[in-house]
Parts: C-alpha cells; sequence; structure tokens
C-alpha cells in the first residue's frame, strides 16, 4: 500500500529572504500551499519556483489565514509550517518512516522546536522542546488560538515525533524587541475582549514571575548571557501586554488624539525623518 500524501501549507507575508530554506526542507510533501498577504517581494516568485499553489489574501488574524490555508490542502495528512522554519532531513526521514505504516489510531504528531537566537540554538530557559502539533489527518484537525498564536487542534491521539525542525524566530534583538512590542500589542487586545481587566497585581509580579521562571525554574541560567538576556526579554514581555491593556483601557480618549495620523506628534516624526 502507497503511503498517504501530505500537504504542507504556510502563510506568508514579505518573506523573500527567508522563504527558500523552508520550501527546500519540504521535500517529503507532496503538495505545497502558501497563503500570501500581498507581499510585494518576490515571496510569490520564489514560492511558485517549487510549484507551490500561491493564494493571495488579506491578512486578517493568524487563526483565519492558517484555517483558510489547511481549507485548501487535497490531500490526507497536512503539515503546517512558518516561513521562519525549517525540517532538519532526519525529521523529514521520520515523517516518512512514520507515513510508510501509521496506525489508524493515529490522527497526529507534535514535532519539538529548536531556536536559533543570538547565534547558536537555544535549548534552556523553556525554550525547548517547544512542541508543536504540525502534522495531522486533514479530517481531524481544527485551527484555533488566540492571535498572535494559532495551534493546530486534533480530535484524537497525537504522537510525539523525536527529530526537531529548526527555528529561526529573530534576526537579532532588535528584531525580537519588535515582534515583543506587536505581539504585547495584539496579546492586551484579545485580554480586554476576553473581559480580563488590567490588575496592579500583574503589573507588578509579572515581570519577575516570568524572570525567575524562565531563569531559574528553565535553567535558562545554563546558557550564560544569552540566558540572562533572553530571560530580561521574557519578563518585559509578560510586563508589556498588562502595561499596555491599562494604558488602553485607562488611557484611550487621551491617547486617541495623539494616534491620528494628522496628529502634530506624527506630523514631528515625519519631519524627523526627512532631516
Amino acid at each position: 500500500m502507497n503511503p498517504p500524501k501530505i500537504s504542507a501549507c504556510l502563510m506568508v507575508t514579505q518573506e523573500e529572504a527567508v522563504i527558500r530554506p523552508c520550501l527546500e526542507s519540504l521535500s517529503f510533501a507532496d503538495e505545497i500551499v502558501v497563503i500570501d498577504g500581498f507581499s510585494t517581494d518576490r515571496t510569490r516568485e520564489i514560492c511558485r519556483e517549487f510549484g507551490a499553489i500561491v493564494v493571495r489574501r488579506r491578512f486578517r488574524s493568524h487563526v483565519e489565514q492558517r484555517d483558510f490555508s489547511v481549507a485548501l490542502t487535497r490531500h490526507p495528512w497536512v503539515f503546517c509550517i512558518d516561513a521562519d522554519e525549517r525540517v532538519t532531513p532526519e525529521l523529514a526521514a521520520e515523517i516518512r518512516e512514520w507515513m510508510s505504516s501509521v496506525p489508524d489510531s493515529v490522527d497526529g504528531f507534535s514535532v519539538p522546536r529548536l531556536t536559533v537566537h543570538l547565534g547558536r540554538a537555544i535549548r534552556q530557559g523553556g525554550w525547548y522542546p517547544d512542541a508543536k502539533v504540525r502534522l495531522a489527518r486533514r479530517s481531524r484537525l481544527t485551527v484555533v488560538g488566540v492571535t498572535p498564536h494559532d495551534r493546530i487542534s486534533v480530535s484524537g491521539e497525537v504522537r510525539p515525533l523525536k527529530n526537531p525542525m529548526i527555528h529561526l524566530s529573530y534576526r537579532d534583538l532588535a528584531h525580537h524587541i519588535e515582534v515583543v512590542n506587536r505581539y504585547t500589542s495584539a496579546m492586551a487586545r484579545k485580554r480586554s475582549e476576553g473581559g480580563r481587566g488590567p490588575t496592579w497585581w500583574g503589573l507588578v509580579t509579572s515581570a519577575p514571575f516570568k524572570f525567575l521562571k524562565m531563569f531559574v525554574l528553565k535553567a535558562g541560567f545554563k546558557e550564560g548571557t544569552r540566558g540572562f538576556i533572553l530571560a530580561v526579554v521574557g519578563g518585559f514581555y509578560a510586563f508589556l501586554k498588562h502595561a499596555k491593556q491599562w494604558e488602553d483601557e485607562r488611557l484611550r480618549d487621551d491617547l486617541e488624539p495623539y494616534r491620528r495620523d494628522d496628529s502634530p506628534f506624527h506630523q514631528q516624526s515625519n519631519d524627523a525623518d526627512d532631516s
């Protein structure tokens, strides 16, 4: 009996710099589906070089975009991946081995992710194995989660795979802080929409608790200076989502004039950029 076919799917926007190695690592897949958020660089052209089905769709949320990509796949198994991730040859071989005789009782597989940041792979501080369900039967998976963190939920048994995929999450610390800023804004909005108001307890304790968890309890200290830096950034992330929620709920009306494109603040910023 032939092994079941696999569709790989990913959502992209402006990924010209990183997309090619990701696509090269998907040689085990029988189909690649790419949902492009109207990139203006060469992202779509590069994807088509690999025979990918490319569909343009305006980005609304991570969950909606991922769900749309899965809906366009044609094969019984789906592998979800991001542009900054790479399937190692060992992981690809493990996937092929499982697909050659996958039990009927198994409906999905979780994959450990090994993040490379600050010049090397990070294994401590809660960064590894960071396992995510990425391979599942199309008929048994559902895309869930809260933006910016979508995830795959499987109705059935999920087995862990041993070999990791490589995650190149950040170019450098500056890029890391950019992502923290963007993600904490989204998290603050979702907390408010869910009825979870900001508290003094959260503002005061979230950062030190997160730092201690990453640096001490999760052995981030074994990563040396890198572990310390990442624990500090983790604490800042935890604090910032509470602080932004407090700002939005308590100061929304006061800040609104400064947030408009025609505000004096934006005009001054534009003048500074032009100087």
